[in-house]
């Protein structure tokens, strides 16, 4: 058990705050968490993508601000002890950041098909690019037209200028 209410005999107080067993003693009522506020609350992924959430336990004189986390569907979104949450399969997943005492917030994960919204341009008049796999792996930097062709049919991700290009070879 984290958290527990102990009665302390009058007059023990000093042998109780001097034990190097025991937290110091905190009188009155423990705050408790009252709101948890996470860094999103909706958000879009593609399989394999990952976020981190970050839970913010409120008041900050809270005595527990710790959270656990939980997937509606662990299928589609995995969550793990530290919020990160990483895409699986096409869908819709509820994590949930809970405090010991119930409280609780949610974002709402949707996972994407990585295999629409690829982009077509013309690749003769961007003669640098740099070529990412869809893990998000540098393949090559300052890549030319002629790598490009070079690689297996599949979809990349291309990075040229300061454009970014889901692409289809």
């Amino acid at each position: 058990m984290e958290n527990a209410n102990v009665t302390v005999p009058e007059g023990s107080e000093d042998a109780y705050n001097s034990s190097p067993v025991w937290d110091p003693m905190v009188e009155g009522e423990v705050q408790k968490a009252e709101v948890i506020e996470l860094n999103h609350t909706e958000i879009e992924l593609l399989p394999k993508e990952s976020i981190t959430l970050v839970a913010v336990v409120l008041p900050e004189d809270a005595i527990d601000r710790s959270v656990t986390w939980s997937s509606s569907d662990y299928y589609v979104a995995k969550v793990d002890e530290n919020g990160v949450v990483r895409a699986a399969a096409v869908g819709s997943a509820v994590i949930t950041a809970t405090a010991s005492n119930g409280v609780n917030a949610t974002c709402l994960v949707t996972v994407k098909d990585d295999s629409g919204d690829v982009s077509s341009i013309n690749l003769d008049s961007f003669p640098i690019m740099d070529i990412y796999n869809l893990e998000g792996i540098l393949l090559r930097a300052n890549a030319d037209l002629e790598y490009w062709k070079t690689l297996p049919k599949g979809i990349y991700i291309l990075h040229i200028g300061n454009r970014i290009y889901k692409m289809r070879r």
